[in-house]
């Protein structure tokens, strides 16, 4: 019978699982561990055992979507032990100690001035990449917000503006320039006028 069938021995490499996951915006703590240690993205045992799981490719795609439900720290843990199992779990929370965190919408439409050092400090240090995340989980948090935000929050988010380098504000304010919730507090500012250039007053 098997005459009547092309067999196919198909599995990707690890390099080529973590290609996959990065396009599909896999959680970027769960990349660079599974980069470092590759060895914990399959189990290499072929025994099954009901007392002892053992993390697969299927599995991390899983704590992956776990993580962006955004559940309580220990419930994530619990789960990941389910999922992933025991040993893999507790290397990947030493991992993820290591890995530093962008600022969030509040830290910059709440807690501006406190949050500046960190500003100042990824701008020195040239990590576009977490301003740019700041910058997403602002416009997140502006897309979902229901009417007018604050004369506050929106003080802060012109002096976010001010801080972060031209190049960064400029793609950053053309994405939220869209949302309801800032489009009339923009056309009407002055402080980040110079930063809005061609794209005040369009929302596309």
């Amino acid at each position: 019978l098997s005459s009547r069938f092309s067999i196919i021995d198909f599995k990707p490499s690890v390099e080529e699982w973590l290609d996959y996951a990065v396009k599909t915006k896999h959680d970027e703590s769960i990349t660079s561990f599974l980069g470092t240690q590759k060895e914990l993205l399959d189990s290499t045992t072929e025994d099954f055992n009901l007392d002892e799981v053992k993390p697969s490719r299927r599995s991390w795609s899983a704590v992956d979507r776990l993580l962006k439900s955004n559940p309580p720290q220990e419930l994530i843990r619990e789960l990941m032990f389910g999922l992933v199992g025991t040993a893999a779990t507790i290397a990947y929370e030493e991992h993820a100690k290591t890995i530093e965190k962008p600022l969030n919408a509040e830290d910059i439409l709440i807690r501006f001035e406190t949050s500046l050092p960190k500003i100042l400090g990824y701008i020195k240090e040239n990590k576009i990449d977490l301003i740019e995340k700041t910058g997403n989980d602002i416009s997140a948090y502006l897309a979902g917000y229901e009417g007018l935000i604050d004369n506050t929050k929106f003080a802060n988010l012109e002096s976010y503006i001010e801080t972060i380098p031209a190049e960064v504000a400029f793609l950053f304010c053309r994405t939220v320039i869209r949302h309801p919730s800032v489009y009339d507090s923009f056309i009407k500012s002055k402080r980040i006028e110079h930063r809005l250039e061609f794209i005040k007053g369009k929302r596309k």
